[in-house]
């Protein structure tokens, strides 16, 4: 199996096989496929991104701000934010299909139709962002197997980021896939779909479900590791702490000189004690500095879905 990437897409590489009726024969299916070291197989492919809003689901009727429902009968979708990267290039295998859909137009319906017509009809599960500054998302597929979203017998198997197994239903959705949550997701194509072939209502549209997810709800996930940045904080809290008490003393200091010393002296050790403060507030931001350097080259490395040996 050969998981594609941003690192070895090609558009050369992939292949529509034929228009094929599916299992409940209400729809017809052409399944895409990635031709590697001249092996054919099932299109795989691996994105890193985040978790909006967790599951959701689209139900007729529905108005917009009413409350998102979860059940054991809905349909639901995971939507993932993508980099700007992956979006071109899923995009780039819909405008591929298209094209395959175009092509077969009269095979399928019995007479030509237009590429225009075809892309007007056609569902992509992948949509830009709405607001400027924001990443655009694509909808993976949710299907239940008795009351569960994965399916290990199937090699659907979601992960927190130690690797522990995590079980999703309809009940506990929100804790597997919480808003803001960091994903490796390795999706699979599961086929371009043709509703309603050779009448005046044809849809067409790409699916794509889940393999493997590894959700991580770690703050800084992948660049930071989260102890050290703690024990930084924690540094720096202590190092804020001790310029308070430095200060304070110094008052005290200062109010005893006062009250001892001529007023002739006053500006001399006024100044004095100005520079005796910026000597240790310099040594104190001296490490502050090295500890922000030290969190800055501190990394980890995420335990991504394996992949296989690229070409």
């Amino acid at each position: 199996m050969t998981v594609v990437t941003t690192e070895n897409f090609d558009t050369s590489k992939f292949e529509l096989s034929k228009m094929q009726p599916n299992k409940t024969k209400s729809k017809d299916m052409i399944y895409v496929n990635f031709k590697d070291d001249g092996k054919s197989g099932p299109l795989f492919y691996q994105i890193d991104g985040k978790l909006p809003f967790g599951l959701t689901n689209y139900l007729k009727g529905r108005p917009k701000d009413a409350p998102i429902v979860i059940t054991a009968s809905t349909s639901e979708y995971l939507p993932i934010n993508i980099s700007d990267e992956d979006q071109v290039n899923l995009k780039a295998i819909e405008r591929i299909v298209i094209d395959r859909l175009a092509k077969d137009s009269e095979r399928i319906h019995g007479k030509k139709k237009s590429r225009e017509d075809i892309e007007d009809n056609f569902s992509s599960p992948v949509k830009e962002a709405k607001k400027e500054g924001f990443n655009g998302f694509i909808n993976i597929k949710m299907y239940k197997n008795n009351g569960y979203y994965d399916n290990p017998e199937r090699g659907i198997v979601f992960t927190d980021e130690d690797d522990n197994v995590l079980r999703a239903t309809p009940e506990n959705h929100l804790k597997v896939f919480p808003k803001g949550a960091s994903v490796t997701a390795l999706i699979r194509c599961a086929g371009v779909y043709i509703l309603g072939a050779g009448t005046k209502n044809v849809s067409y549209g790409i699916s794509w479900v889940p393999a493997k997810l590894q959700i991580s709800t770690k703050s800084g996930y992948g660049f930071q590791i989260p102890e050290l940045v703690k024990k930084t904080k924690q540094v720096k809290i202590n190092v804020q702490e001790k310029v308070n008490e430095d200060i304070d003393q110094e008052v005290e200091q200062q109010s005893d000189l006062d009250q001892e010393q001529p007023k002739e002296q006053e500006s001399q050790s006024e100044g004095d004690q100005q520079e005796s403060d910026s000597d240790d507030d310099n040594d104190l931001l001296d490490d502050l500095d090295n500890i922000v350097e030290t969190t800055k080259k501190a990394s980890v490395k995420k335990a991504p879905v394996k992949k296989t040996t690229k070409k």
